[in-house]
């Protein structure tokens, strides 16, 4: 395919939409969640840009072992240390949620996400629905626990995953080996990347 082949016509870029997303630590107060609301609710959005999106780190990866996980990394005894608290994680995602924000939670270890999808389901006991709904989402979900599958459906928030990950990375062997894989052992591994699972089970992707 030629590069000019290849480019968009003016029909499909007009029906491109993009979504700019800010960034939140722990610690952020509500003072500066406010702040954001204003300048989201000053500036809107347009047809094809649209804000109101902000994102979070729950963890690191797995490669490093910082990808916080429910049980040590093989031959250690650390299992990684999620970015904040389940605490602190709660309190910034109800903040975000009561003012209709949409949050992506980059979470790559079971534990980071459990943590987050345990932070999207007490904010909507807490919150009411936003005006426009919530599409909440969980950013490359590599390592998941299988009692936390179900709960994408359940609880209406999007698996965004990366197969092109899978396709450069360790998983891509008839027997995985390498960083990622040895990190966390073979048992854990066959947990990777399991989109098909998360839609079968209600999710979105």
């Amino acid at each position: 395919m030629s590069r000019r082949s290849a480019r968009l016509s003016p029909k499909a870029l007009a029906a491109v939409r993009a979504y700019l997303a800010t960034s939140a630590e722990g610690g952020i107060t509500a003072a500066e969640v406010d702040a954001m609301d204003v300048a989201w609710k000053q500036y809107g959005d347009d047809p094809t840009v649209r804000t109101g999106t902000v994102k979070m780190y729950a963890d690191g990866v797995i490669e490093s072992k910082t990808a916080a996980m429910l049980a040590p990394y093989v031959g250690t005894k650390s299992a990684g240390t999620p970015n904040m608290t389940a605490a602190e994680m709660n309190r910034i995602v109800a903040m975000f949620d009561q003012r209709g924000w949409q949050v992506q939670i980059h979470a790559i270890g079971d534990r980071a996400i459990r943590m987050a999808l345990d932070a999207f389901e007490a904010a909507a006991k807490v919150n009411p629905a936003p005006a426009r709904g919530r599409r909440h989402r969980l950013e490359h979900i590599e390592a998941i626990a299988p009692e936390d599958i179900a709960r994408f459906g359940a609880l209406g928030v999007i698996a965004s995953q990366q197969p092109i990950h899978v396709a450069l990375g360790d998983a891509n062997q008839a027997v995985p080996k390498g960083p990622w894989p040895d990190a966390i052992g073979a048992e854990r591994a066959s947990r990777a990347w399991v989109w098909k699972s998360i839609q079968a089970a209600g999710g979105r992707l």
